[in-house]
């Protein structure tokens, strides 16, 4: 199953190399067809960069493409390809990454993204030239939305339950007109209710005490949808544990091309990061804690930041 992200030029495929990792590489590689031109394309793509790592999309090799990816990254470069085109009547050679911008096609299609040539130095060239690296400003454009997607599933969560609240108090659905007339006459139950007031009806008291609680996380959902994060990358450098932090003033605000600025910290990292990183450390990738942050993979979070 693809996973998409966007950029200012359009759509793209993401990988992580957890993922590309889970595959195992074939040997040998490709196809009676194509098996020495892509055994030749990955060898110099290795020494173009030392230290990649070159796997198949899929464990049938003979029908994957093949991601080109630093083990230590969090998502892969791009990947290659090499098969027969029945239009040019040969093989070609194609790259495909977040930087290629191919016009003949539409940014929303996978051939935007890719460069084919049949030509080995073109190749090689083109895969230089394409093959990048996330920097992590790249990597939170092309990871927010997870947790932006992550918060809104709970502020829905959270208006059906103070809808389904509103509902056994007044016996109809609520909506926020309804929820504007009836504020006035709420407010004074409320005070009823907390004056200790004998109510007729035995299930009145239970019913404004859900719909109040249910209301405040309500209103908290909304007010998080828009709170100020850092994007967190935790890894190893040089022996230390390194802390890549994009500060994101407003979640609901974040452009696909909003320019973005990181820096990476070894220690004094900014105020409640660390705590919070603790949190979110025990959750489940794609776990939401209200207040505290999302773990989006097992390296990279979102951390609330401390109001």
């Amino acid at each position: 199953m693809a996973i998409f992200a966007y950029n200012e030029a359009g759509r793209f495929k993401i990988c992580s190399v957890a993922n590309a990792q889970e595959i195992p590489l074939e040997s040998p590689v490709g196809n009676a067809t194509n098996r020495l031109e892509l055994a030749w394309f990955i060898a110099e793509i290795k020494k173009a960069f030392r230290g990649c790592e070159i796997r198949p999309s899929d464990s049938e090799s003979r029908h994957a493409v093949y991601y080109v990816y630093m083990p230590e990254d969090e998502l892969v470069m791009g990947y290659i390809d090499v098969d027969f085109c029945h239009a040019r009547e040969k093989l070609v050679y194609t790259v495909s990454s977040r930087d290629v911008t191919n016009n003949k096609y539409s940014n929303y299609s996978d051939e935007f993204r890719t460069k084919v040539t049949a030509v080995q130095g073109t190749a090689i060239k083109n895969a230089k030239k394409y093959l990048r690296r996330f920097t992590h400003s790249e990597l939170v454009k092309a990871t927010y939305g997870d947790c932006e997607e992550a918060m809104a599933r709970t502020y829905r969560r959270a208006i059906s339950d103070f809808s389904r609240n509103w509902e056994n108090l007044f016996g109809t659905d609520w909506n926020s007109s309804k929820g504007s007339t009836c504020d006035p006459l709420l407010n004074e139950m409320y005070m009823l209710l907390d004056s200790g007031h004998k109510f007729v009806d035995l299930d009145v008291p239970n019913n404004l005490t859900t719909l109040r609680e249910a209301r405040t996380v309500k209103d908290q959902a909304d007010s998080d949808k828009s709170l100020p994060m850092y994007a967190v990358r935790v890894y190893e450098r040089m022996d230390k544990q390194a802390f890549d932090i994009c500060p994101l003033e407003n979640m609901g605000l974040m452009a696909r091309n909003v320019g973005l600025e990181s820096a990476t910290y070894y220690d004094d990292l900014p105020e409640g990061v660390m705590g919070k990183l603790s949190t979110l450390s025990i959750c489940e990738v794609g776990e939401y804690v209200p207040q505290v942050g999302y773990r989006y993979s097992e390296a990279v979070f979102y951390v609330a930041q401390v109001l």
